[in-house]
């Protein structure tokens, strides 16, 4: 499978995802690795939404992240609105791209079957890469892990930063609101 290129990158940016890369996986998958409560999966996986993939039929929610959800909407501008929750879908699948990935998952399944863990491909932390691209908030009250990350995607105006966007939890408990 051939894969697209990757446009080259600042050389902050660069030093930024370099420091990154080297972190070790969130602190709830350390705390569960020390608990002995952990599992580590292998394989090529495909992206399910922007921050939930599923690896070799077990649904995975990337730890330390939130990205839009389907169906949300953001504004780039002019009152054009788009699906950004769509478009991180797509930039998973993007970064996913048939590599093989590792994940660490922490803690039992949730009542769903869905799974949370740590994710990278070629050393790399896949959640942080969604972040860094703009298509991702780094989920504070969880992980201070990608703020800086975070902070890099603000400043460049990257992904959904690039317009108004209304973080994910936000935008549920609107939508949950209009919905009763």
């Amino acid at each position: 499978m051939r894969r697209a290129p990757i446009p080259p990158i600042p050389a902050a940016l660069a030093a930024v995802l370099a420091a990154a890369s080297a972190l070790p996986p969130p602190a709830v998958a350390a705390e569960a690795r020390k608990a002995g409560s952990t599992q580590t999966m292998n394989g090529t996986a495909s992206a399910l939404e922007g921050d939930v993939l599923s690896l070799n039929g077990t649904r995975i929610r990337l730890s330390g992240i939130d990205a839009p959800d389907l169906g949300q909407t953001c504004n780039i501008g002019g009152g054009r609105e788009y699906d950004c929750g769509e478009v991180a879908r797509r930039t998973l699948a993007a970064i996913l791209d048939g590599r093989q990935i590792e994940c660490i998952l922490s803690g039992p399944a949730a009542s769903d079957g869905m799974r949370s863990g740590s994710c990278r491909s070629e050393g790399k932390s896949i959640a942080g890469a969604m972040v860094v691209r703009g298509w991702a908030f780094a989920a504070i009250k969880l992980s201070h892990e990608f703020v800086a990350l975070q902070a890099t995607a603000q400043s460049r105006k990257a992904g959904m930063w690039a317009g108004r966007v209304d973080a994910p939890w936000v935008w549920r408990s609107l939508k949950l609101q209009k919905d009763q």
